[in-house]
């Protein structure tokens, strides 16, 4: 990884002025793009955020559709869900936890679409010449972003893949470009990464993956969730950007090399095209990892994949987490609406 030569957001990430904000302390990672239009946050280089909106502006999608973005860029959901919460932005996209840790702290939320489903999201790495594996975990230090989606996903595995309990392995908070550099530099001993971040450092450092989420209660179902009263004062502007949205998803479905240079070139090349190709790949399940297609804009199983997730939260990780009935804080209609104006064929097979 050439550590000289780093993007603005890799330098602030790095700086440490991106940390981590699990508890929802002060904003410090994302960057307020200064565009006006819905305001929206997302978290580059991540495939299923990154891929629809480089689509949605490479192909003039806003002004075909008529509604305006000012994008805010946030490190990972923790963020986002803080700007949220700060009214700094009118729609999130995060994880499981990050997403229900908003419904928590402002019930007037709703969830109206999704950018992600699926078990190969996430990835537990260690370095290519680690001399340990799935079951020499007890006593190793794990990076991840603490109270994240990742945190379940490392919890799930440990107690499916393993005979060791959370307990006996190390957890250090930590953003997924820092977890990178500290697998190259030998300072920890593993990492949860998502994509591209799992495939950028399979090249730059040398990784090997000994777990994704299959074969645990694992899934990632990625929400994207605004408040109620944004809702029903613009319902017209976010049904446009939520029919952008899922045409935008399935052209990257049918233009996976071209999405790639997009991605590539947005990240002045700190993600190269071969890297961001396939993480696309990976995700659209056309490689050795899966035959299951992750970009999706809705799962069938949203609700009992949420309330799995409120109810792992509960029991595994924050016993004080309330219990909610995530069906009150779902509203599906225009994700529905967006699968019937632009790609009945490719999603139309989701119920709702």
């Amino acid at each position: 990884m050439d550590l000289n030569n780093l993007s603005r957001r890799d330098f602030l990430r790095l700086s440490g002025v991106s940390i981590a904000v699990s508890t929802l302390g002060p904003i410090s990672g994302c960057l307020d793009m200064g565009e006006t239009g819905i305001s929206l946050a997302y978290q580059p280089p991540a495939i299923g955020q990154q891929a629809p909106y480089l689509v949605m502006i490479n192909e003039n999608y806003p002004e075909e559709y008529e509604f305006g973005l000012n994008t805010t860029e946030c490190t990972y959901g923790a963020e986002v869900v803080q700007n949220y919460l700060e009214g700094g932005i009118d729609i999130g996209q995060a994880g499981e936890f990050p997403s229900l840790t908003a419904i928590k702290n402002n019930p007037d939320t709703t969830i109206i679409g999704n950018y992600m489903a699926g078990k190969q999201i996430l990835a537990l790495a260690v370095r290519a010449d680690a001399d340990f594996g799935l079951e020499d975990l007890e006593g190793k230090t794990i990076a991840l972003p603490l109270g994240s989606t990742a945190e379940w996903f490392i919890r799930e595995v440990i107690k499916s893949k393993t005979d060791l309990t959370p307990e006996d392995v190390e957890f250090k908070n930590s953003d997924p470009q820092a977890a990178v550099i500290s697998l190259s530099q030998g300072t920890d001993d593993a990492a949860v990464l998502w994509h591209p971040w799992i495939e950028r450092a399979e090249k730059e450092v040398g990784i090997e993956t000994i777990s994704w989420g299959f074969d645990t209660d694992y899934y990632l179902f990625a929400p994207i969730f605004a408040r109620n009263d944004y809702l029903e004062e613009n319902e017209e502007e976010v049904q446009k950007y939520m029919d952008a949205r899922v045409r935008a998803m399935k052209y990257t479905y049918n233009n996976i090399d071209q999405v790639a240079e997009w991605m590539s070139e947005a990240e002045s090349g700190q993600v190269e095209k071969d890297v961001a190709k396939r993480s696309l790949e990976i995700v659209l399940g056309r490689t050795e990892v899966t035959d299951e297609n992750a970009l999706q804009p809705w799962h069938s199983e949203a609700s009992s994949i949420l309330q799995r997730a409120i109810q792992f939260r509960r029991e595994e990780v924050s016993p004080d987490f309330p219990e909610i009935d995530i069906s009150d804080y779902i509203e599906s209609k225009y994700t529905e609406n967006a699968i019937d104006n632009e790609a009945p064929d490719l999603f139309g097979d989701i119920e709702f």
